[in-house]
């Protein structure tokens, strides 16, 4: 016998083991060159999967939350500049049942800002009140129905006749659809 060790002879013996070490390390080739980098490419395609996920999920809570506010205010839309005048009589309407008394209205030239999808009415008016009629009248003039409108200003003095009685000066802004009246 010889003392070599013969690779050859070895290899002869053993056929079954040395074809199945050649399989495991060609799988192995394999995985590393084919699979390895998609799956990297995977991991990072999961990741921008759970992103949108997670804004699909934030856009559907802000949209059930804006639906509730629908239903709790009532779904209200912008009017038109022809509706102007009924959602201006709600809003004296509404101030009187309060115990507003309008002494001046004033409806300012339309105001259209930039990018946005809306128009706005400013309305000067001077108006009478008791302290507590009025307060009551500016936290409640989200309520109206047909109109949407904000107090942009207001000045306050006390009524020199009836020291019981304010005199306010204040410009509320009634928002107004951009659509065109005359297309309707």
């Amino acid at each position: 016998m010889s003392d070599k060790f013969d690779l050859m002879k070895l290899a002869r013996n053993n056929q079954v083991i040395v074809i199945i070490m050649a399989i495991a390390v060609s799988i192995s080739l394999a995985w590393g060159i084919f699979f390895l980098p998609r799956m990297k490419e995977l991991r990072a395609k999961y990741l921008d999967c759970r992103s949108c996920e997670s804004q699909v999920v934030d856009a559907r809570n802000l949209i059930e939350s804006v639906s509730k506010l629908d239903k709790e205010y009532g779904a209200r839309i912008l009017i038109c500049e022809k509706e102007a005048a009924s959602g201006l009589d709600e809003f004296t309407k509404h101030g009187k049942t309060l115990g507003i008394n309008f002494l001046s209205v004033k409806p300012g030239n339309v105001i259209i800002p930039e990018g946005m999808p809306y128009k706005i009415l400013p309305i000067e008016m001077e108006i009478e009140a008791a302290g507590e009629d009025f307060v009551k009248f500016a936290g409640s003039i989200d309520e109206l129905k047909k109109a949407i409108v904000t107090m942009r200003s207001f000045d306050i003095t006390p009524d020199k006749d009836d020291g019981k009685k304010l005199k306010v000066d204040m410009v509320v802004d009634m928002y107004l659809s951009l659509r065109d009246d005359r297309a309707e």
